[in-house]
């Protein structure tokens, strides 16, 4: 600020009434007069301010509240920097005020009552505007149009009444370097504190820096707030760490997890994660982890298991993510994309008849309760589908429904298929080792189809599994607690099989806590006609516009046994709506040739000599037939697999040899089942 004497304050006074009071032009420039006087006197004039007359222009009650609540964060730190400031200027008859960007006082203290008179008096008051367009010449209309510090002695104000004071005045700017108000001080200019303008510059730094402080702040609140938000929005738990393994961030699904209700900042990974091998490996290496089983403590000092990945990131390595899913979350969600689901209900099972009517009750309950479920029957007479539907009418209906054909396995792979193993468990395995059928069904129905033809050495320990419900995977040590309800099937006479000592009799009597026997359809004639309607619906499309179930057919189709049950039956529904209106081949013709009514002279068993043995030897379980060229062997599995549309059990029936050594073959050129099913 320039030096300001007392012939200043004459000449200043002389040009005031000739310019201001006596309105003579004003000279583009005077030497004797600072040109941020002369050129905001000009303005004034050009605002029509009157010099003599003060005119009091305040806000109303509404307009002040809204400019209140408009600048509260300016306010909010602009007031204890104008505390402190005003105790050095306390009782010299000075105001500091705080001034928005449009000109109006947003904040006043000034407890001295000569300086609350003269503020009466002057109209400084909160609410009030003091812009140049209202007030003419004053250092806050200074500092507002130069965005610069300036301070405003006697006559230089524009308005008479200001001729005793000076306004010292200094700009305040916004984050983004935007003016957002100033800082007054105001009081008798012969009074004035030495290096005034100074102290309220200082003070409207200090203003501006706290202000940038709090409005970074807030807008790193925001982001952590928008951040928080979209982590509590995972399905996942997440713990944000730092590269010592202190927790910097998590979300809700982490605490709900670990069933923990303290705050986990800061809290070190080591005391979630029971195995310091997965300690070490999450903050020692440099590549992320994928689908890592790990084991994690709880708060009632239990471990769980989890599946977690691990995302770090090379180039910057403060921050590593872990997200964790319970395992039988994800078991869930693979179950519900592999399709382990039950489709078929109550309603599925076709029948009106008695017998039927009673499967169906002990059905319903058998779903009310979680004890093992053995079902019996001949090939063909819906098994699979009253499993299904127990299931479906349980409790665990949301859970997995998970069938494993116990006899379509071959011994080596049932056990690692049933209980999984851990990761170098044998040759072959998945480095990251395999969850079995047992874990991947947990919280709902495993269907062991074909019980009877499981490997005596197996069934041990099946046995222990149902009896302790937990397993253990080859190669592991801990045990794991699995919830599974078991329903086992068979078209074998398991009684039987326990007195020959080809099944375990504990495990037969673990298994049949409660049974169901599916009748044969031969048993149940009544329901043939239904099961044909729904066969014709099911299989019947818009090209068909002939019904070759004639009365005559249907007839036959009562009068025959069926031994392969309602499989057979839809299979040979099927086959005459595909070649409905063929008229190279007779509809009767072509339905007698369907059925097998002299099953063991029509089709010839898939067996021949072998190192001159006699063909009864071949039908033996160990054996293992074939014909006399493996062309002819495998033109005659492909033949009878597709007339069974890839039922094994039927076709190996047909084929004379057991169902193992079916599977063996398929295996062994590499047959398709469900291209057959399907055709």
């Amino acid at each position: 600020m320039e030096k300001i004497t007392q012939d200043y304050f004459d000449v200043i006074g002389t040009y005031w009434n000739k310019y201001v009071k006596e309105k003579e032009p004003l000279p583009r420039s005077l030497d004797t007069i600072r040109p941020e006087i002369l050129d905001s006197w000009r303005r004034s004039l050009e605002y029509q301010v009157s010099p003599f007359e003060m005119k009091h222009f305040i806000l109303s009650r509404q307009e002040l509240d809204y400019v209140l609540k408009e600048n509260k964060h300016l306010i909010s730190i602009a007031h204890d920097h104008m505390q402190k400031l005003y105790f050095y200027v306390k009782g010299t008859n000075f105001a500091l005020a705080l001034v928005n960007k449009d000109g109006c006082v947003i904040d006043l203290l000034a407890d001295d009552e000569l300086i609350q008179k003269k503020a009466h008096n002057t109209g400084l008051e909160l609410g009030c505007l003091r812009s140049e367009k209202i007030v003419g010449t004053s250092g806050i209309a200074i500092c507002l149009a130069l965005g610069a510090p300036y301070a405003v002695y006697g006559k230089e104000h524009f308005i008479q009444t200001h001729h005793d004071y000076i306004c010292c005045a200094a700009p305040i700017y916004g984050q983004n370097k935007e003016l957002i108000g100033c800082l007054a001080l105001i009081g008798p200019y012969k009074l004035v504190p030495a290096h005034s303008l100074g102290m309220i510059t200082a003070a409207a730094d200090g203003v501006e820096k706290e202000l940038r402080l709090k409005m970074a702040y807030e807008e790193m609140s925001e982001i952590n707030s928008k951040l928080q938000f979209t982590l509590n929005s995972l399905s996942s738990g997440i713990l944000l760490i730092n590269r010592i393994g202190r927790i910097t961030q998590y979300n809700e699904k982490a605490s709900e997890i670990l069933n923990i209700s303290y705050d986990l900042l800061n809290v070190h990974i080591n005391e979630i994660f029971s195995d310091m091998n997965t300690v070490e490996e999450i903050l020692y290496t440099k590549n992320s982890i994928y689908n890592k089983e790990a084991t994690v403590n709880n708060s009632s000092g239990n471990t769980i298991t989890v599946m977690l990945n691990v995302v770090c990131n090379s180039h910057d390595a403060t921050n590593i993510i872990l997200k964790f899913d319970r395992i039988e979350t994800v078991h869930k969600l693979v179950n519900k994309i592999g399709g382990f689901t039950a489709k078929y209900t109550f309603d599925s099972i076709i029948g009106q008849s008695s017998c039927i009517e009673g499967v169906k009750n002990m059905g319903r309950l058998a779903a009310k309760n979680d004890s093992n479920l053995l079902i019996l029957g001949e090939s063909g007479t819906g098994k699979d589908v009253l499993a299904q539907a127990v299931h479906n009418a349980s409790r665990r209906y949301e859970g997995p429904f998970i069938a494993i054909n116990c006899a379509s396995l071959p011994k080596g792979l049932i056990e690692s298929e049933l209980f999984g193993y851990e990761t170098g468990a044998f040759t072959g395995a998945n480095k990251s080792g395999n969850p079995g059928k047992f874990e991947l069904a947990d919280g709902g129905t495993l269907f062991l189809d074909e019980i009877g033809d499981m490997p005596l050495e197996l069934q041990a320990t099946l046995l222990r599994v149902l009896q302790n419900k937990e397993i253990i995977r080859i190669g592991g040590k801990k045990p794991k607690a699995v919830d599974v309800r078991i329903i086992a099937a068979t078209n074998t006479d398991l009684a039987a099989a326990v007195k020959e000592k080809l099944f375990r009799s504990d495990l037969y009597y673990r298994l049949n806590v409660l049974s169901i026997e599916m009748p044969p359809l031969r048993e149940r004639k009544e329901d043939i006609p239904l099961l044909i309607d729904y066969f014709v619906g099911l299989h019947g499309s818009g090209e068909i516009h002939i019904n070759p179930l004639t009365s005559e057919i249907r007839q036959k189709c009562n009068d025959y046994s069926w031994p392969g049950n309602v499989r057979e039956l839809e299979n040979v529904v099927e086959r005459l709506l595909i070649t409905a209106g063929n008229d190279t081949i007779p509809v009767e013709q072509l339905f007698n040739s369907l059925l097998r009514t002299d099953f063991t002279k029509n089709i010839s068993p898939l067996v021949g000599s072998f190192d001159g043995k006699p063909e009864e030897n071949l039908s033996c379980p160990q054996s293992d037939t074939s014909f006399d060229s493996p062309a002819k062997e495998y033109s005659r599995i492909v033949a009878v697999l597709r007339e069974e549309h890839g039922h094994v059990a039927s076709a190996a029936q047909r084929l004379g040899i057991p169902k193992r050594t079916l599977y063996r073959k398929i295996k062994k050129y590499n047959l398709d089942l469900e291209s057959y099913r399907k055709w």
